[in-house]
């Protein structure tokens, strides 16, 4: 990947992130109406505020990471000293390398942990069971055709 490359995978990470954080706060905003009961089942009170209260940290959360990543990338397109920084760390092997085998062994534990999870929460609540089941099959799913893409491109 060269620069000019780079300079439009960050730009296109931008209005990606930009986008997200309008499309979280346009959720919430939206999921906060009160002629919105179909969408959402109905809980009791403490519930409730506990689901609006994880929304509103979610969206929290997800909008702080996002301006970060957008101001750093709007700093990084200005100035060519921090954009060649950038590029040298997103493109050294050595780093590469590393991230490739933190996240693979990420991946491991989490496929461990939801095997053991997944009988444990049987006995508690379907829902919950499902949710992880269909998690870990998503997860599963994704690591297995990045293998056979990761195994064509080889070939």
């Amino acid at each position: 990947m060269n620069q000019k490359r780079y300079r439009k995978y960050l730009k296109t990470q931008t209005l990606l992130m930009a986008l997200l954080i309008i499309g979280l706060t346009l959720l919430i905003v939206l999921l906060e109406q009160p002629g919105v009961q179909g969408i959402l089942p109905q809980v009791s009170g403490d519930a409730a505020s506990n689901l609006a209260a994880s929304r509103y940290g979610m969206l929290a959360g997800a909008g702080v990471v996002g301006m970060f990543y957008i101001i750093r990338n709007l700093l990084a397109l200005r100035n060519l000293e921090w954009l060649e920084k950038l590029y040298v760390k997103y493109t050294d092997e050595r780093d590469c390398s590393i991230r490739e085998k933190s996240a693979l062994r990420a991946l491991y534990a989490c496929m461990v942990l939801f095997l053991f999870a997944l009988p444990v929460t049987g006995f508690y609540s379907l829902t919950v069971y499902w949710t992880l089941y269909c998690s870990f099959m998503i997860l599963l799913l994704c690591y297995l055709v990045a293998n056979l893409v990761n195994r064509l491109r080889k070939i």
